[in-house]
This record gives structure tokens, C-alpha cells and sequence, in this order.
């Protein structure tokens, strides 16, 4: 039940940003979305800050750690085949279209604002559902936890490693970088961060495309027409 309410309400909270956000592009879009959740974390904060006296949340009576990687498994399985389906569909195919060229897709007929909006949400239930799920596996929560933009950085960097437009390109990209990222912490505490920042830049000038496309590099020139196509 707590992982079905995190899956839906922030698959709300999406809805709600949507229609108030999803009307602008690039750096508008990327700053109000930034500026939300601050406001968000801020806010929270002031409310237990002033309602309750303290910040945080312990989480009690939470289940075993096989439950938790059981849930969480499932929960990447279903995200896995969320993606198929959608892939599949003609709904992915007009946000395939509205990524392409969101002018063109309007002209061509396509409610572009309903098919971002409901992107946006179906692209929050999963997380959500994560959330919820591992918030018990870290016994304590805070909004400084839960708000921290260095995950927005994780997943993106996941993406972009892998390669986002296939399937198994977030998954090779989670493993390769779930790796990494322990080995470079354990070894380079101090400066792993700026390691992963190097590495996203790495990755965006040289696999532009991600690990998955060096695996259908069947000719040779693929990997410059990719890079050239890219730029």
C-alpha cells in the first residue's frame, strides 16, 4: 500500500507540475522545475520546523531487506516492460514524434500538452514507487535526502551512459554505473564527483548514443556517422 501510495501520488504531483510547467521548453523548463522543488523542500522543512519542531522522519518497523530488494526488483521489471509497451504504442510513437520536433507534431494534429503531460506522469509513477519502497530500506528520510539534485544528476548520467532510446540502454547504464560509481568512491572519495561529471561530458562527446550503440556497430563508420549525426 505504501508503495502504491508513493506511485500515485507523485504520479499527481506530476499531473499538477505538468499543466503548471509543461508549457515551456529548455533552460525555462529545466530552471522553473529546479526552482519548484526547492520551493517544495523549503517548504516542507518550515511546515515540520514549525508544526512538529524537528526535521526528519524515522521509519519504523520497516521489512526485511529480502522484501525490499524483491520490491524493488519488481518495480524495475515493471518499469522495464512499461517501455516496451510504450515503445510499441502510438502513444510512444507521438512522443517519439513531439522529441523529434514538437512544431512539427502540433501541425500535424497531435494534442502535444496531453501527450506531455501524461509522459510526465507515467514517467513519475515508477520513481515514486521506488521512493516509497526505498525510503524503509533507509530507515530515516529528510528533505534534504529526498530532494537532493545530485539523483537528478544519477539518473541522467544512468541515461546517458546506456544509451536512451533502447531498452537495455538504462540497464547496462544502471549496472556499468552502479560499479563505477561504488569503485570510485571507495578509492577517490574526494574527488569521485568530479570523476562522474568528467565521465557525462566523456560520454556526450565520444558515445553520444550510449554503451548499447557500440553493440550494433556492425560497420565500420558507424560510430562517426553517430557522433556526426550528435553534433
Amino acid at each position: 500500500l505504501v508503495v502504491a501510495g508513493g506511485a500515485a501520488v507523485a504520479a499527481v504531483s506530476a499531473l499538477i507540475l505538468g499543466l503548471c510547467v509543461l508549457h515551456l521548453r529548455g533552460t525555462y523548463f529545466a530552471i522553473l522545475t529546479f526552482g519548484i522543488s526547492e520551493l517544495l523542500k523549503n517548504l516542507i522543512m518550515y511546515i515540520e520546523k514549525s508544526e512538529f519542531g524537528t526535521v526528519g522522519r524515522l521509519m519504523m518497523g520497516a521489512p526485511s531487506l529480502p522484501v525490499i530488494y524483491w520490491t524493488v526488483l519488481a518495480l524495475a521489471v515493471l518499469a522495464a516492460v512499461m517501455y516496451w509497451l510504450v515503445a510499441r504504442s502510438d502513444f510512444g510513437a507521438a512522443l517519439r514524434a513531439i522529441g523529434s520536433d514538437e512544431g512539427r507534431a502540433s501541425t500535424l494534429g497531435l494534442n502535444v500538452r496531453n501527450a506531455k503531460i501524461a509522459g510526465f506522469c507515467l514517467s513519475a509513477f515508477i520513481p515514486g514507487a521506488i521512493g516509497a519502497a526505498m525510503s524503509v530500506r533507509w530507515t530515516y528520510i529528510e528533505p534534504q535526502i529526498v530532494f537532493n539534485p545530485f539523483i537528478v544528476f544519477q539518473t541522467v548520467l544512468v541515461a546517458t551512459i546506456g544509451g536512451p532510446t533502447r531498452l537495455a540502454g538504462p540497464i547496462l547504464g544502471a549496472v556499468v554505473f552502479g560499479l563505477l560509481q561504488e569503485t570510485l568512491r571507495l578509492n577517490f572519495a574526494n574527488y569521485y564527483l568530479i570523476l562522474l561529471g568528467v565521465l557525462l561530458i566523456l560520454s556526450v562527446l565520444y558515445v553520444p548514443n550510449g554503451l548499447v550503440s557500440l553493440f550494433n556497430s556492425n560497420r565500420p563508420g558507424t560510430f562517426k556517422r553517430a557522433r556526426t549525426k550528435h553534433v
